[in-house]
């Protein structure tokens, strides 16, 4: 009893600050349950850059399609990670990452809802000409706190 009543009095002030702080924090808002425990609540209203990186050491050319990709906290649902910041043109600055076919790492930075202290977990909409991959980061199951998104070699997928 005591633990919810500190949980609900933490929200109320967490949502009280966030609207202090940003205009937009419906969808902030939105993702914070009863249950989502000192993630959401100690995190709300706080913003965190984020880095995808991939390379390619196929013979075609992939694309990370970051309109289809999406961005979860614990006991949140999932939002495209492209309007994760609640920014009007989005919270990164391509709508895709191409992936040259000639070893190299590219990468994009995109800007994401709460702080860097969240767990996220990540599903990433991989493709090469027709054909399409869920890549999940860290994990299906998985949590991470990481700032780098590192999706390794994606041609492998293919």
């Amino acid at each position: 009893m005591r633990r919810s009543f500190l949980l609900a009095s933490a929200l109320v002030l967490a949502l009280v600050g966030a609207t202090a702080l940003s205009p937009d924090t419906s969808e902030a808002a939105a993702v914070v349950t009863a249950d989502s425990g000192s993630d959401a609540v100690a995190e709300l209203g706080l913003g965190c850059t984020v880095t995808i990186r991939a390379r390619n050491s196929g013979s075609r050319d992939i694309e990370i399609d970051l309109t289809d990709s999406k961005v979860k906290v614990r006991n949140g649902l999932w939002k495209r990670i492209d309007k994760a910041g609640g920014a009007v043109r989005g919270a990164c600055s391509d709508d895709e990452v191409s992936v040259d076919h000639d070893g190299e790492t590219y990468g994009e930075t995109c800007n994401l809802d709460l702080g860097c202290n969240t767990r996220r977990r990540y599903k990433f909409e991989i493709k090469r000409g027709g054909n399409t991959h869920i890549q999940y980061y860290p994990s299906a199951n998985g949590w991470t706190r990481r700032t780098t998104i590192d999706l390794g070699d994606v041609s492998r997928h293919f």
